[in-house]
């Protein structure tokens, strides 16, 4: 057998989503760790709420994001 991953957009609505993002776009690990550009996912977030599209690689994004916000706390709690 296998297990298949899905998609949020395969089983839920952007809308769902919409917090998360926008909680991201706010205060992103991956801006401040200069892992994307500041203000680009405010300003990608912004054009996708314009054109009433969520791109797949928002969610992507919301994945690393969360991931990025677990290993820096884990680090933090590191004493060497």
């Amino acid at each position: 057998g296998y297990v298949r991953f899905f998609h949020p957009s395969d089983q839920v609505g952007a809308a769902d989503w919409k917090p998360h993002l926008e909680a991201m776009a706010d205060g992103s690990v991956l801006e401040r760790e200069g892992w994307i550009r500041p203000g680009a996912f405010r300003s990608a977030l912004d054009d996708a709420h314009t054109h009433r599209e969520m791109p797949r690689q928002f969610w992507r994004l919301l994945v690393l994001e969360h991931w990025a916000r677990v290993h820096e706390r884990s680090t933090e709690a590191v004493h060497i």
